[in-house]
């Protein structure tokens, strides 16, 4: 411990206020105190260098912006939320959903279709289970655990921004804000795991400044839990795994300890998922977990020509979606980095970037290979980078907040017109922006532009320019450079920024707030519940086959697998595959609309329940008997 010693931010803060005549300094715990410190330099998480000035003195102004920014936040997330009343993705929401009633003990829940999910979001989703096995009612449930992590998230955040030198109500502002674009409030018309992802990562980031600021058993431990947690949520976390592991060696600079411990619990956090991944995950999908075999065949075949291509429009679906905000925080960043790599120390905004980094390759790299379907979000699928670019985005907010230095400001102007020329004259010309986005969440960022797509192809290359077909590129690159430019404008003026800030980023989530059709099988519902009450049987109670044998046209089998499993709850659906002598135990079985093995052994189709060119058909026996009595039966 060095008590007593003085901390001179002049060198490194040019211009700095002097209060009482003593010179002051942010300090790690994100208060202005006096230039005393009890701890050593290279402990001082030290955020001097971003501004000019002292952090904005707290008042009325930053207490009312708080607690409006983040009534805000709630609100942009409730009316998202609104239409959520039904999965809108069979295989990502489902899969997680169908997990967690596996964990609950309300199973055995048939075999799905998929790649295959982590089982971190769905081992927070199953105490829900445990009160409803309405399938609606689990979903409305989850919509509100989706929105509960969205303003949870503030707090690590807030924490964050108090360790760069914000007071607490502007800290409380700054991740409000962060979390106010439609990069993260999409998410509230979804049951995904991105929230759940976002507020990791940044348990993960407060971690490592806390280990940072004073390494013990405590803060490593944390680290090292953050890191395992965000894990097993999503396997595209294993960023986060790689990231720390690279800090985590050349934290042998400065304490050797934290290395070793490190490293062992990394580790035993990295089997551990595995060994739940194989426990909870595997064996309930169809073909086995298979999205690091995905990514690995993207690796083999990549081209170095796409992969330039998507990094830039990646990158710029990110600037876009925050009006710049994004592309300062990167600049702020690599600022950081760089004063840390002088110093032959990799502190926290080491980690931060090696985390943004690889998610990043990880996002570019998966979609450089698209193949030849004509999608628009394969060019500009921000999902992927999304729960990580949090941590750039409210190192923007901050610098705004701090009254970030002009050279850094006018970087981050110089990023932004580089990757707009780029992709307005090399990647939207080409770019089949007519083409599907599978839905609003892979390209959320920019989703707020989505309705200046056209409905039909143009021929390529067409650079975009207003009225004409590719003009999305042009509209939202135009919002992006006037958002910097209006920063770089009134720079010095961080109560105009907030305000800006709040209203712009409100009204681009409104924008963006999808309207997507929810197909859950009402006709299955409904058939099902006509048989049982023809049959005098509860409500629930009949269990379904699905026929594994005859497919429909395109994905429709692999949706009406995943479906059926999870909106007939809390009947229990069981995958029947006649071709490996599987038998049918129930009377009922959903099958192809033709079914000829079905016609062939006497079943009959209930009326109406067609769905996807699936319908629910009845075997010969008492229950079809009855239902044929009553008229229910496609005559």
């Amino acid at each position: 411990m060095v008590s007593g010693r003085t901390l001179d931010a002049a060198p490194l803060d040019r211009g700095a206020h002097r209060r009482d005549g003593i010179s002051m300094t942010t300090l790690a715990s994100g208060e202005v105190r006096g230039a005393t410190i009890e701890d050593k330099p290279d402990k001082i998480v030290d955020p001097a260098p971003l501004s000019d000035r002292l952090p904005p003195a707290a008042g009325p102004f930053w207490t009312v912006t708080a607690v409006v920014s983040v009534a805000v936040l709630l609100a942009v997330n409730v009316t998202v939320s609104r239409t959520a009343v039904a999965p809108r993705t069979p295989w990502d929401e489902i899969v997680p959903l169908q997990m967690a009633r596996e964990l609950a003990g309300q199973g055995p829940v048939s075999q799905m279709s998929g790649a295959g999910y982590f089982p971190g979001w769905a081992i927070l989703l199953t105490p829900i289970w445990w009160f409803t096995q309405d399938p609606a009612a689990v979903y409305t449930a989850s919509i509100g655990v989706v929105i509960a992590l969205a303003m949870v998230t503030v707090l690590p955040l807030m924490q964050i921004a108090r360790l760069l030198g914000l007071p607490t109500a502007q800290a409380v502002t700054a991740a409000a804000l962060t979390l106010s674009v439609p990069a993260r409030t999409v998410n509230a018309d979804y049951v995904l795991a991105e929230n759940l992802l976002a507020l990791l990562v940044a348990c993960s980031a407060l971690a490592a400044f806390r280990l940072w600021q004073r390494p013990s058993p405590l803060t490593l431990f944390l680290f090292i839990l953050a890191v395992t947690a965000a894990y097993l949520t999503h396997a595209r976390a294993l960023a986060v795994v790689l990231a720390a592991a690279v800090w985590l060696l050349l934290f042998a600079l400065r304490d050797w300890r934290v290395t070793v411990g490190g490293a062992a619990l990394l580790v035993g956090g990295y089997w551990l998922v595995k060994l739940l991944v194989a426990e909870i995950t595997i064996p309930i999908l169809l073909s086995g977990f298979g999205q690091g075999e995905l990514l690995g065949d993207k690796l083999e075949n990549l081209a170095p020509g796409p992969f330039l291509r998507v990094a830039f429009a990646q990158a710029w679906g990110q600037f876009a979606g925050s009006f710049g905000v994004t592309a300062l925080g990167l600049v702020v960043l690599a600022f950081f980095v760089w004063r840390e790599l002088r110093t032959l120390r990799v502190g926290p905004y080491g980690f931060m970037a090696g985390l943004l980094f690889v998610a990043s390759a990880v996002s570019v790299i998966a979609w450089s290979n698209a193949g030849p379907q004509e999608r628009f979000d394969a060019q500009v699928y921000t999902r992927y980078i999304d729960p990580f670019a949090v941590l750039a985005m409210l190192l923007g907010v901050v610098a705004l907040l701090r009254t970030v230095r002009r050279p850094l400001l006018l970087a981050a102007v110089g990023l932004v017109l580089a990757d707009t020329a780029v992709v307005l004259f090399k990647v939207a010309p080409w770019a089949n922006t007519w083409g599907t986005m599978y839905g609003p969440a892979n390209s959320a960022a920019i989703l707020a532009w989505a309705p200046l797509r056209p409905s039909d192809p143009f021929p390529h290359p067409l650079i975009p320019a207003p009225g004409n077909a590719n003009e999305l590129w042009f509209w939202a690159s135009l919002c992006l450079v006037s958002g910097v430019l209006v920063m770089l404008a009134v720079r010095t003026r961080p109560r105009v920024l907030a305000i800006l800030m709040l209203i712009s980023f409100a009204v681009l989530s409104l924008f963006a707030n999808p309207s997507q059709s929810r197909d859950f099988p009402a006709p299955f519902t409904e058939a099902l519940e006509s048989a049982e009450d023809t049959a005098g049987a509860p409500e629930g109670s009949l269990s379904v086959d699905l026929d594994m044998e005859c497919h429909g046209p395109a994905l429709t089998h692999h949706q009406v697998t995943n479906w059926s499993g999870f909106w007939l709850s809390p009947r229990e659906v069981e995958t029947i595959d006649p071709r490996r002598g599987e038998s049918y135990d129930s009377d009922i079985v959903i099958a192809c609309g033709d079914w000829p093995r079905g016609q062939e052994m006497g079943a009959e189709a209930i009326a109406g329940s067609g769905y996807y060119t699936y319908k629910v058909w009845v075997l010969p026996g008492e229950l079809q008997d009855e239902l044929e009595e009553a008229g229910l039966l496609v005559e």
